[in-house]
């Protein structure tokens, strides 16, 4: 026979049901125990219930478990705990998984899936103060004094605050061809290019396109017609043009570039 020399109960701190048999702790772990009973104390009654292992806080207050574990010819050991519940200790407030700009809340996904955004439509943006989200309480449990609870539809709500990281526009552009010839010509070039959010393309912020374009190793030019930049004449086979897009960053947004090339090839014969 090895006697149970303590007991540890989990974390209950606030409103809401607990298992105590999931939340005990026997010491040592060889500790010889058949059974543990447990009872309130009826100072307690009031702040919560007990029905066998499952433990109801129903109010904040102060409340004691004992726990009585059988021993052989009547040497029960007793164990007493007490547990003060507090209004501030009411609830604990989930976490939000980090999240890139252009993503909904929804994909903000809360650490206790008892709670939920109450808008989970919006688009947060990289600077925010956090959004509110929500969760239902008991009816017959008593929250009053609870930052954000309401005793209408049982629900507190907090403002939870969201990471949200930058996104990287994608761009793309289109040359009307990968070789061109030029010979004695000058050529006219034109070239289109496009940027949306990677995450939703329904979000039309996404800082304006320039384009630029580099004719061999010559500087790079940025567009000063919409869209067309000319190749001047003469230019010899085995020139590559480089035709660049780029998204300037801002608040929500990092740089977003896309490049594209052009080889120059003789005139066939």
């Amino acid at each position: 026979f090895y006697p149970v020399e303590d007991i540890e109960l989990g974390e209950i701190n606030r409103p809401g049901e607990f298992n105590l048999t999931n939340l005990t702790t026997i010491k040592p772990a060889n500790a010889t125990v058949t059974s543990v009973n447990w009872s309130i104390e009826d100072n307690g009654r009031s702040v919560a219930e007990l029905n066998g292992s499952t433990l109801k806080v129903k109010n904040k207050g102060t409340f004691t478990l004992k726990a009585v574990i059988p021993g052989g010819k009547g040497n029960n050991q007793d164990f007493v705990r007490t547990f003060q519940i507090s209004s501030e200790d009411a609830v604990t407030e989930p976490t939000a998984a980090e999240i890139s700009y252009g993503n909904p809340l929804s994909r903000a996904v809360l650490s206790d899936e008892n709670w939920h955004w109450a808008d989970d439509t919006v688009i947060p943006t990289v600077k925010n103060n956090g959004y509110p989200a929500c969760i239902s309480v008991a009816a017959d449990m008593d929250y009053t004094g609870v930052e954000g609870y309401n005793a209408e539809d049982h629900t507190i709500t907090r403002v939870i605050p969201v990471t949200v990281n930058k996104a990287v526009p994608t761009v793309t552009i289109q040359v009307p061809s990968k070789e061109m010839i030029v010979g004695k010509k000058e050529r006219t070039v034109a070239v289109t290019a496009e940027a949306h959010n990677p995450n939703n393309e329904a979000v039309k912020d996404v800082p304006e396109i320039k384009l630029f374009y580099q004719i061999g190793s010559n500087a790079e030019t940025e567009f000063t017609e919409s869209g067309y930049f000319v190749v001047p004449e003469g230019t010899v086979a085995g020139t590559v043009i480089t035709v660049t897009a780029k998204t300037d960053s801002g608040d929500n947004y990092e740089n977003g570039t896309q490049v594209s090339t052009i080889q120059v090839i003789a005139c066939p014969h």
